[in-house]
């Protein structure tokens, strides 16, 4: 959920509910702001189920699909390997 103050709060877990456990979930609220320009957002953590990431800060590009946004992660390497992921979100607006 995002509004229109610049507040948001998500709750993410993974599709496939087969095998799912606690590493599947993850949950933040806090404030967002947004570069249209660049087409990308910013989440400034308050909250959230890891402690570590409360007072980070989180980039996020988003592009437009109609009306579902598809937010995308900065590249990551863990142990040399890379990845990113993606999350899709349809507008409920109408």
């Amino acid at each position: 959920m995002f509004d229109d103050a610049g507040n948001y709060s998500v709750q993410l877990t993974n599709p496939d509910r087969s095998n799912a456990g606690p590493a599947d979930y993850t949950a933040s609220w806090g404030t967002y702001v947004v570069c249209e320009t660049e087409q990308f957002f910013l989440l400034s953590l308050e909250g959230s189920l890891f402690p570590e990431s409360v007072g980070t800060t989180a980039k996020r590009r988003v592009t437009w699909r109609g009306d579902t946004a598809v937010f995308t992660s900065d590249t990551q390497v863990v142990e040399g390997i890379e990845s990113n992921y993606e999350i899709t979100w349809q507008s409920l607006r109408g």
